[in-house]
Order: C-alpha cells, then structure tokens, then sequence
C-alpha cells in the first residue's frame, strides 16, 4: 500500500500536526508500505529525500499569507505523488490542499483512477477575521469531496460546524505521542543550576507551550499569583507576548515563584515534566482543538488541570475519571483554587497521577493512533 500525506510541514520542523505526520509516515514505513510526505520547508533543505523510509518532498513557500503557505510546486507535486497512491491523508487546516484534492475527485468523475481521500482534521480555522470568511467555503467543499474525515475527539466533531454536518463520515481517532524515555543514564543533572536553584524544594506546577494570547498564560500567571511563595510555576515556551507576561508577574509581585524559561532542550523538559507536581494548561479558546501538552504530562503521570473551552477537544482529553481538575476560562480565582488542591494534597495528587498515567496508556499513545487510522484505510481499501 501506498500512503501519500500532504502537510505544511515536517519535521525538524515541529509542532502539533508536524508529530503526527511524522509518527505516521513513519509507523508505516516500518510496517512495510510505501510511505510518502509532501510538505513545504521554512528552514531545512527543500528537495526530495528518503530518510527513516519516509519518502519526504519539501518545497520552498512562494508566498505565504497569514500561515498559510503557498507554491505551485507543492500543489504539482502532490497531485503528482497522489496518482498511484493507494490512498491520501491530507492535514487541515491547509487550504492549499483543495487544488489536489479537486483535481484527484474531478478525475475520479471521468473513470481515471482514485486513491482514497482522507481529511485528517486537527482543527477549524478560527480567529482568522477575513481569512477565516474567505476560508469557510473551501472547506466545506473540501469535507464534501472527501471520502472520509478523521476527527481527533468526539466533541470537536459534534461542536465544529464544517465537521457537524458531515457526520456519517467522521470518524474519531484520537491523537497519541511517544510513551517517555526512561531517565538517561548521564551524570549530572538534567534540570540547569539557576532553574534547579529557582524550584528548590517546593511544590512545582509545570506549563508548556508559545507565549501567544489563546494560550491564556496571562490567566495563569493571576492565578498562581494568590498562591502562597512556598510554590513555584515554571512556564517553557517562547512567543510574541514574553516581555507583557514578564510585565505582568513583575507587577503582580511573583517573581519569586514565577519563572519564564524560555525554551529548552529535550531532556530539561522531560526532567522539568518529571519533577513537577502538576501540569496547567491554560488555553482557553478553541485554537487549542486537542492539547498535545496534556498528553505529555499524561505520560509522565502528573495531575493536570485545564480549561472548559467550549467546542475544543481539551476536557474531553482531560477527562472526568479523576485524572484532572477542569476549570471554566477566564477564571484565575478558580484555577488558583484548582492548582492548590493538588499542591497541597500528596495523597490526591498521587491518586490524580496514576489516573492520568492510566488514561494515557487507554487512550493516547502513538500506536492506538496509528492503528487507528490504518484500520480506516484497510477497512476502505477492503470495501473497494
């Protein structure tokens, strides 16, 4: 079988969609089949290449506007790459890919051979202003021309209003990451002097993520603010909004238990999501349609709490088995309520823990995410 995904990007150039392009094109080159990539490059080299069995075709942008990417040779070359696959997962948001999925169902009307057509659906285009009325009627047409639509939790589906009227071909799959790597074997500490000397031994609540406004780090930052000096929150990420939430811990007179850390290498992170006592994800608009950060902290077995955002995926993949505290948006006296519980409770905290670690191995992980999607196509292929 031959599967061809059309993405934005892939890696070393990360993010969300980017890891779960990569785990797929990858599990399936693993497994045998032939497995393609087209993607566009912002920074590595543009060309074709096979690595890890991955055949990966990177195209230079053209043009880009707002985030989305433009080039005449990624839209050639995906159509191109489509004509003797087996079958296309195409990632959205990417207005981009209409042009080959069009192209690949006008033919299909004329007889000419079809591969499946697969929308894999991470997330409407929301908070764009015109581009996002510019985009509404691109991707209806997509959903409709596509054979099947992979949404990655049930209220998503239920709540979006391109995915709630094509139902009957939705099917929810879930995302799934890497379960962690055993602690390396390196002397030395993981976790930096300065930042080990900031945490010391206090109670440490954890978050990840870029510093832009969705995340709602701003509402954290309130929060954390009512708690007593003998707790600590250390925020990883960079983003435009790094000098304005500096500004407002320094107002709020936390600097004492609030540190901006920027970014950091793989394995202070992990050791950052080993040491913590508990994770806070603080998005709270539905930009944030799943929340891979929850995963992470799921992983290590770390208590989490995160915001009701209305029609995201997120207190779906939080839960409501006791692996996390959900807390409305926009409520920084009941986040900090929220976080204090678990800080303060080592007996509910390690309850919460193996909760969330238990739900991570039921739902979450990079292989129920593969199989699932693969079983989709297997089940297609089989029904012709």
């Amino acid at each position: 079988m031959k599967i061809v995904q059309w993405a934005k990007y892939y890696p070393p150039e990360w993010g969300g969609m980017e890891r779960v392009t990569y785990d797929l094109a990858a599990g399936w080159a693993a497994d045998g089949m032939e497995s393609v990539v087209v993607a566009f490059t912002k920074g590595a080299s543009a060309g074709s290449r096979v690595d890890e069995g991955v055949h990966i075709h990177r195209h230079p942008l053209s043009v880009k506007l707002d985030t989305q990417p433009v080039s005449a040779g990624w839209i050639a070359n995906a159509v191109r790459q489509a004509r003797d696959a087996d079958a296309i997962i195409a990632h959205a948001p990417n207005l981009l890919i209409l042009f080959p999925m069009l192209f690949l169902w006008l033919t299909g009307l004329f007889g000419a051979r079809r591969p499946q057509r697969i929308l894999f659906w991470h997330s409407d285009i929301v908070g764009k202003g015109a581009l996002g009325w510019i985009a509404r009627p691109i991707e209806l047409l997509l959903v409709a021309i596509s054979d099947d639509i992979i949404a990655t939790s049930p209220p998503y589906a239920e709540y979006s209003p391109i995915l709630s009227r094509h139902g009957q071909k939705t099917k929810i799959v879930p995302l799934g990451i890497d379960d962690p790597a055993p602690e390396d074997d390196e002397t030395g500490p993981a976790i930096s002097g300065q930042l080990a000397d900031f945490i010391g031994d206090r109670p440490l609540a954890l978050s990840v993520g870029r510093l832009v406004p969705y995340k709602g780090f701003h509402v954290l930052i309130e929060a954390f603010a009512k708690l007593p000096p003998t707790r600590s929150l250390v925020i990883v990420g960079e983003g435009p909004l790094r000098a304005d939430l500096q500004s407002a811990i320094d107002r709020a007179g936390a600097a004492d238990r609030i540190l901006l850390v920027g970014s950091l290498a793989h394995r202070e992170l992990a050791a950052l999501y080993r040491r913590c006592d508990c994770f806070v994800m603080s998005s709270l608009q539905r930009s944030e349609a799943f929340g891979m950060v929850l995963l992470e902290a799921m992983s290590y077995g770390k208590p989490v709490v995160a915001c009701d955002i209305e029609g995201s995926g997120v207190p779906w993949v939080a839960g409501d088995d006791g692996a996390a505290e959900v807390v409305p948006i926009e409520s920084p006296d009941k986040m900090a309520v929220a976080i204090e519980k678990i800080l303060s409770n080592k007996e509910l905290a390690a309850d919460m823990a193996r909760c969330a670690r238990q739900r991570f191995e039921r739902l979450f992980t990079k292989e129920q995410m593969l199989r699932g999607v693969t079983l989709l196509l297997t089940r297609n292929a089989a029904n012709g």
